[in-house]
């Protein structure tokens, strides 16, 4: 586990960012507890990630719009009020930290075009707290476990690990199962 994390835990860092940012970040920090990656690396890894990440779904929403679904929902009146919202710094950083938001509100304000450079000024400083504070979860995490513990073995990492990632996927699979009941039980 160790030598697979020295060669490739920054590359997983970055690809789950893809997948399932706060959860990867939480086991990110609790790695960078066990001193098993570095907090320096693992950071400006986990920045990179998130904001690849949202230039994505933004520049899908910026030059993908011309699509016929997709200009329905860009016409609609409250995505209308949430892309203007986007104009303000406090509601893209809280966007962030709302569980399932952040990926359908930067497709949002990249169709409505508001200005990469808009885009970056409020997306950076808003990825970085976000990154900073999930990790700070991960090592909160990690020293709780020592208190509760003790000193960790290294036999216990792989299975400490895991538990935080079906914990986190199952979470995810959750909000996504109760989101789809909620638009089975609104749709006509």
């Amino acid at each position: 586990m160790e030598q697979f994390l020295e060669q490739y835990g920054l590359l997983a860092l970055y690809l789950g960012m893809w997948v399932e940012g706060e959860t990867v970040l939480v086991i990110a920090g609790f790695l960078v507890h066990q001193h098993m990656l570095h907090r320096w690396e693992a950071l400006p890894v986990a920045i990179l990630g998130a904001l690849s990440v949202d230039h994505v779904l933004y520049l899908v929403g910026r030059y993908a719009s011309g699509f016929k679904f997709l200009r329905k929902l860009k016409e609609r009146a409250a995505a209308t009020r949430v892309a203007r919202l986007g104009e303000s710094f406090i509601v893209f950083m809280g966007v962030r930290y709302v569980y399932g938001t952040r990926s359908p509100y930067m497709f949002l304000v990249g169709a409505h075009g508001l200005s990469w450079p808009r885009f970056i000024l409020r997306e950076f400083p808003a990825v970085v707290s976000w990154c900073i504070v999930w990790l700070f979860f991960g090592q909160a995490f990690g020293n709780v476990m020592t208190v509760i513990y003790g000193r960790l073995h290294k036999h216990h990492l792989p299975w400490i690990v895991l538990a935080l990632a079906v914990s986190g996927l199952s979470l995810g699979a959750y909000v996504l199962l109760k989101r789809r009941q909620r638009r089975k039980l609104k749709a006509p």
